[in-house]
């Protein structure tokens, strides 16, 4: 009889098992794999990295107020990075919630818009305006700093289009009623302290590389105005001597 009673038991336990699992995989919870982590870190990172605004902001803040407000700057940059995570990822949660194939359904626009943009921050990657010569800055209070960077991050547009685009690929971290895109805020905010920390060492190193990529892209449009007018001078010549 205890045999009986042992075997019964554990024959419930099997079926609740096989009904929870059952109830995951029918509402779309399954969850995210080592591939789709590895996609999601490996795109942020390389997105991240690459020199943007807030670049231009770190480096700034190094060459004018050194080490400290540069802390600040990355920190205000880090705080505004998770909220616009915060933001996307939870409207991708909330529409994951109400219809679980949404996200699904926009996998090829949002593969299209990514391969955009990477292809803009190839081209172009440090293309970002002018580039000043001094150091100063407009206001050195801690506070200032802060939420500028907060506020240049968080309502950046690069930014907010590429955590649209990343959401429709990884839709397994938003399945419905699921906790994952947590994660991946954690995991994202991660990535931009350790970008922006990069940038802040490296402040130097960055400032060279922009300047080098912008007067590169400052001499092509000058060299086009010249050649247009040494023809227009040239062709102004033909018609004199004929």
């Amino acid at each position: 009889m205890r045999r009986c009673y042992v075997c019964i038991g554990s024959a419930r336990a099997g079926m609740r098992v096989m009904t929870s699992r059952h109830r995951r995989t029918e509402h779309g919870g399954r969850p995210m794999t080592f591939q789709d982590w590895l996609l999601f870190s490996a795109a942020s990172a390389a997105f991240l990295v690459v020199p943007g605004r807030n670049t231009k902001r770190i480096i700034a803040c190094r060459q004018a107020g050194g080490g400290r407000a540069a802390t600040l700057c990355v920190l205000g940059c880090m705080t505004g990075y998770g909220i616009a995570a915060c933001l996307v990822f939870g409207m991708a949660q909330a529409l994951s919630n109400i219809n679980a194939t949404a996200l699904s359904a926009l996998r090829w626009p949002g593969m299209a818009v990514l391969m955009v943009l990477a292809l803009r921050l190839w081209r172009a990657p440090l293309h970002i305006g002018p580039v000043a010569d001094n150091d100063n800055l407009a206001d050195r209070r801690a506070m200032v700093i802060v939420s500028q960077a907060v506020i240049g991050s968080a309502l950046d547009a690069r930014t907010l289009v590429f955590l649209l685009a990343i959401t429709t690929q990884i839709t397994s971290g938003f399945s419905p009623f699921s906790g994952d895109f947590l994660a991946m805020e954690l995991a994202f905010m991660a990535l931009a302290a350790f970008a922006c920390g990069l940038q802040a060492i490296y402040a130097h190193a960055f400032d060279r590389m922009i300047r080098r990529r912008s007067a590169r892209r400052m001499v092509q449009p000058k060299g086009k105005a010249m050649l247009i007018s040494a023809r227009s001078v040239s062709a102004g010549y033909r018609r004199i001597a004929a």
